[in-house]
């Protein structure tokens, strides 16, 4: 029965060109789970070579086919483990998309609290425009 839940939760997580925004969101608490959340905030590490090969792996457990073959292509065996780096590969592909920053938007949109009438609506109003632009 593990084996099943974790096959699921494994293809959850895959990159496959339509998630980045959930999956980005995952991995990181997954990053925090093991330790490595840090080097992707660009935070001070006191082990990098460790933390990067952890971030490497864990980032290559959740890719697809295609994107491992994007990983293949743009990596030699020189930058084999280079976890920050592969992390920004796919962030720098997909964060400037628009659907990516559209979804975010509607994601803090829906986060919005209520504290005051004037200041909501001024978030109000940022939120929509942010989710449409």
């Amino acid at each position: 029965m593990e084996s099943t839940t974790t096959a699921s939760n494994s293809k959850r997580y895959r990159l496959n060109g339509k998630n980045y925004a959930t999956r980005s969101t995952m991995m990181q608490a997954e990053m925090y789970s093991i330790g490595c959340l840090a080097l992707v905030k660009k935070e001070v590490v006191t082990n990098l070579a460790e933390e990067n090969i952890k971030l490497y792996v864990l980032t290559m457990k959740h890719l697809d086919e295609e994107h491992i073959a994007i990983v293949n292509s743009k990596f030699g065996s020189d930058k084999e483990g280079e976890g920050l780096e592969l992390w920004e590969l796919f962030k720098n592909k997909y964060a400037s998309n628009e659907a990516h920053h559209q979804m975010r938007a509607l994601g803090e949109f829906i986060d919005l609290k209520f504290k005051e009438t004037k200041d909501f609506v001024k978030e109000i109003q940022s939120g929509i425009s942010n989710i449409g632009a």
